[in-house]
């Protein structure tokens, strides 16, 4: 009898004696600091319906849409000892196969590089389309952008146009231009990215109104150092592959396309159609 007591009283003080470590282990856990965590936040859509800049000034569609957002955009907090790092992110999209290039002159420079991210990253460049001497008012003024949508049918678009722009002393006007353009892609549910002129001078104004509209979806090409072709206004072919380097970068943060194995041998590109258009009207 006496032993079962005993047994009992052993017990009883091991469970206490367990209970008070585990409270003092719980009190001392929570005064310790956690080194890292995850928070997502700021979520947006920049595909469907409106561009990704309405989405700022207008979140709630992204709310009463989700069943039509294709990939979504966002901030990732990483919190740490030494503060918060905020680092923007998109989504991948792995449905995107088809990859259109379309532009000004800049897009012969470019195409070369274009291709080679395309192919090694599982990518098809379906064509490149230059149209010389074409502004912002000349795409947006016709239906070229919608014919070479539906001949192609891309599911991603690279536009870089602007060169032609540089010198136009009254920008304003131009937004409009520019939100056609960009609207001619999300009617057609069709993400994008826009390569900024890389200008051999100081523009009037152009990039800026650029970047306004299009925001982490535009590439400032213009802050580049980088050397020249003959005519001193185009980057030449190998500076032209430092140029979409710095760009894929940008595409890998701020699209769904992903750019993650770099070009080290480039190949000329091969089934992949470059379509010359005649000189635009200004």
């Amino acid at each position: 009898m006496n032993s079962d007591r005993t047994k009992l009283y052993a017990f009883s003080a091991g469970c206490a004696f367990l209970l008070l470590f585990s409270l003092f282990f719980f009190v001392d856990f929570l005064k310790t600091p956690l080194p890292f965590g995850l928070k997502c936040a700021d979520t947006k859509s920049i595909a469907y319906g409106p561009s990704h800049k309405d989405f700022k000034d207008h979140y709630s569609f992204y709310a009463q849409n989700k069943s039509k957002v294709k990939f979504k955009k966002g901030t990732l907090f990483m919190y740490l000892d030494t503060g918060i790092v905020k680092k923007q992110f998109c989504a991948k999209d792995t449905s995107i196969k088809k990859v259109l290039l379309i532009g000004d002159s800049q897009v012969e420079f470019l195409r070369s590089s274009v291709y080679n991210f395309c192919v090694n990253n599982n990518y098809e460049l379906v064509a490149s389309i230059a149209w010389y001497g074409s502004t912002t008012a000349a795409w947006a003024s016709n239906d070229t952008i919608t014919r070479y949508l539906e001949t192609y049918k891309p599911d991603f678009v690279i536009c870089a146009l602007g060169l032609n722009e540089v010198l136009t002393p009254s920008v304003e006007p131009r937004r409009k231009y520019i939100q056609t353009i960009v609207k001619s892609f999300t009617d057609k549910h069709i993400p994008y990215y826009w390569i900024g002129p890389a200008a051999w001078t100081k523009d009037y104004g152009i990039c800026k109104v650029m970047e306004e509209e299009l925001d982490t979806l535009f590439y400032p090409s213009q802050k580049l150092v980088l050397d020249r072709a003959p005519d001193k206004r185009h980057p030449s072919f190998e500076a032209s592959k430092v140029w979409f380097d710095s760009v894929s970068v940008s595409m890998e943060e701020y699209t769904p396309i992903s750019f993650t194995k770099p070009v080290v041998e480039y190949k000329k590109p091969e089934n992949s159609p470059f379509v010359a258009l005649g000189r635009a009207k200004k």
